[in-house]
């Protein structure tokens, strides 16, 4: 099969998806250098896909890890799992995007671990082989699929939300499209040294940069940091691959702003449901 450009495969990210599909390509190219940014940044933002039944979340999702890594690898369902098994595919799946499959109702513990996502925390295991406890790193990022918005405002901050509400897929159409996103990744990794000292050198320039004029734009104080600086990493990702995408910046912005004040509004009315 021919393989197709990055901007060919924006396209059909922007036709499916709209405004989302722009959000979603973005965290997927993020997602391929994210070692590079959590190194940089010590945080790495999550992304969360809502919506009702049948409106494409799941679709949306698989398709964004697979601009990351080559196949769809498992799904976890956090409401059916153990601690050890939530972080165990974030701490040894390398720069893939991890799906995290109808997180809905999220316990004190389960917010803990997504905190520990966003913030790249460290933790500790017991290595029978050795004998010893041994450091795990969080080393994927994590895509959350869910029927509502978080109810808890720590989650909310370090989350980039978006609302799907029609999904126009039928079958063959997911299948070819599974194939488009597949045939991204050869010609990607071709020249994928050349590509990783490119973000090496340019990503925290373009990150300061964009964030400065994104947050001078906004002028509003009260907004969140953790927000302005999820948004900030998908900013700086744009620019530096902007030549190969078919959406504008303006576009992109127009985006940013929906989705930060959209957040702002959930919270306030978290905070006025805790005050009544």
């Amino acid at each position: 099969m021919k393989y197709i450009t990055l901007h060919r495969l924006s396209e059909y990210f922007v036709e499916l998806y709209q405004e989302e599909g722009m959000i979603s390509l973005l965290f997927s190219l993020a997602s391929r250098y994210q070692n590079i940014i959590s190194k940089e940044l010590n945080f790495f933002p999550i992304l969360w896909i809502y919506g009702e039944r049948a409106t494409g979340k799941t679709s949306l999702a698989q398709f964004t890890s697979l601009v990351n890594q080559e196949e769809i690898i498992k799904k976890y369902h956090i409401n059916a799992s153990t601690s050890k098994q939530i972080i165990k595919p974030f701490v040894n799946n390398n720069k893939k995007t991890i799906v995290l499959d109808e997180y809905n109702d999220l316990n004190t513990n389960q917010k803990h671990l997504l905190k520990g996502i966003w913030d790249r925390s460290v933790y500790k295991t017991f290595d029978q082989k050795i004998d010893k406890i041994i450091d795990m790193p969080i080393i994927s990022s994590a895509l959350v699929t869910s029927n509502k918005t978080p109810d808890d405002i720590s989650i909310i901050h370090r989350c980039i939300l978006i609302e799907l509400q029609n999904s126009g897929f039928n079958e063959s159409e997911f299948f070819e499209f599974v194939d488009l996103v597949l045939n991204i990744n050869k010609p990607l990794i071709k020249s994928k040294e050349k590509q990783i000292e490119f973000v090496k050198s340019n990503f925290f320039e373009n990150y300061i940069s964009f964030k400065k004029e994104f947050t001078k734009t906004i002028n509003e104080r009260y907004l969140s940091n953790r927000m302005i600086c999820n948004l900030s990493v998908l900013g700086a990702v744009y620019n530096l691959f902007r030549d190969h995408l078919c959406f504008t910046k303006q576009d992109l912005l127009d985006e940013f702003y929906f989705i930060i004040h959209h957040q702002e509004s959930i919270v306030r009315q978290i905070n006025k449901n805790i005050i009544n």
